[in-house]
């Protein structure tokens, strides 16, 4: 499982590169004209040469130079703006600007798509599972010499201070949240960090409440062991993190029902009882 994740994130990562240097192998919209699809392919390429933010050119400027009328320009537009990639501004001082995806819309639309598709949390345990083991090894491998290390060291000694028995489970879950993102930060691999948050972004917050939601004990041994994660990454010991990170996730593959884990991931649970209480 592990080796697949690598295979797999360094595939993704060559394509990144690649894209940077050739026609983005990107969708489009199959009902869309040829000449729409080629124009598409064209701008796209245009705004990932651009910096976000700048002007491309007004209307006229842009048919001009990709050779179009002003209805297929604005066509092609719409595909983009879908895709986060061009802002249309009207009025003075107006025209086409490039864009970038935000991620969070990115990740948000990514966990859609698995909601849509009947993911469940036993799918996403499995898909992540090798990719998450990895990141906590690669932090701790990169943890000397990452600017995101002292950030992660005040967020240990803050946690430290925490009873986490005494914590509602939505508190319990933002603080989790937080570990993620403090490991992420000295990763320093967004595709790897995007893959995760995807997975995470529902079963998380959907099947966290399950699992700690009137269960000081299970808030105790389980913020335990992420500490020790944690810990074993400012250590520099790889093998001490990957295996903490290892019994987090058997952890939640313990608590978790049966009946939960194969359901699918975004819809309520009768076992999720949403309150505030320990």
């Amino acid at each position: 499982m592990v080796m697949q994740a690598k295979v797999a994130c360094g595939s993704i990562a060559a394509l990144v590169r690649e894209s940077s240097e050739m026609r983005l192998p990107l969708s489009f919209d199959r009902s869309s004209p040829p000449r729409v699809r080629e124009l598409v392919a064209k701008l796209r390429q245009i705004i990932f040469e651009t910096p976000s933010g700048a002007r491309l050119g007004r209307e006229s400027e842009l048919c001009i130079k990709l050779g179009c009328n002003q209805g297929m320009l604005r066509q092609v537009a719409r595909q983009l703006e879908v895709q986060g990639l061009i802002c249309v501004k009207r009025g003075p001082g107006g025209g086409y600007f490039a864009s970038r995806p935000d991620e969070n819309s990115v990740i948000d639309l990514a966990a859609l798509y698995l909601v849509g598709v009947g993911t469940t949390m036993n799918d996403a345990m499995l898909a992540c599972r090798g990719m998450t083991m990895d990141a906590a090894r690669i932090a701790a491998e990169r943890s000397r010499v990452s600017e995101a290390t002292d950030s992660m060291r005040e967020l240990l000694e803050e946690l430290k201070q925490r009873i986490p028995e005494d914590m509602d489970s939505e508190a319990f879950i933002l603080d989790e949240e937080r570990i993620d993102q403090a490991i992420f930060a000295i990763v320093g691999i967004k595709v790897l960090r995007m893959f995760v948050n995807i997975l995470n972004r529902f079963s998380l917050k959907d099947f966290g409440r399950s699992m700690f939601s009137r269960q000081p004990d299970r808030r105790r041994l389980y913020r335990e062991e992420r500490l020790r994660t944690l810990e074993s990454i400012l250590a520099g010991d790889p093998d001490g993190a990957e295996k903490s990170m290892r019994r987090v996730l058997n952890m939640v593959n313990d608590w978790l029902p049966t009946e939960a884990l194969h359901q699918p991931i975004g819809r309520d649970m009768a076992l999720a009882d949403d309150d505030n209480t320990p």
